[in-house]
């Protein structure tokens, strides 16, 4: 099974993380718009999991998530410190109403997830 995680700072670091370490996944494919974070998280996690798991973890952009069974959409504004809960809402308001924009046209099979960060902005 092959998932796609679209957002990898903090919080979609972390899920590419632990869905590594379970190891239920063939492949896992990380996409942010900060090419070299993608990167630099996808290397991290193959050296965390090299003894444990044979997922394949790898950055990629969107046209890479063609074919994924999931597709978790991470991707938005974080807070900063000080920063209200509600701050970021309009900058992720966007992505929030419609989370296709960060699909493939390749996927049409995997339904997106949207995470808390992105969730807020559909309320609000």
């Amino acid at each position: 099974m092959k998932v796609g995680i679209v957002g990898v700072g903090k919080l979609g670091g972390e899920i590419a993380f632990a869905l590594a370490r379970d190891g239920i996944w063939d492949e896992i494919v990380l996409v942010d718009v900060v090419e070299e974070l993608a990167w630099a998280q996808a290397e991290d996690i193959r050296t965390g999991i090299a003894e444990r798991s044979d997922t394949v973890v790898r950055a990629g952009k969107t046209a890479d998530l063609a074919g994924a069974d999931v597709v978790l959409l991470v991707a938005g504004k974080g807070r900063s410190p000080g920063m209200t809960r509600p701050a970021p809402l309009p900058a992720n308001a966007p992505l929030a109403r419609d989370p296709r924009r960060a699909m493939p046209a390749g996927a049409p099979r995997a339904p997106p997830g949207v995470t808390p960060k992105t969730r807020g902005a559909l309320t609000a």
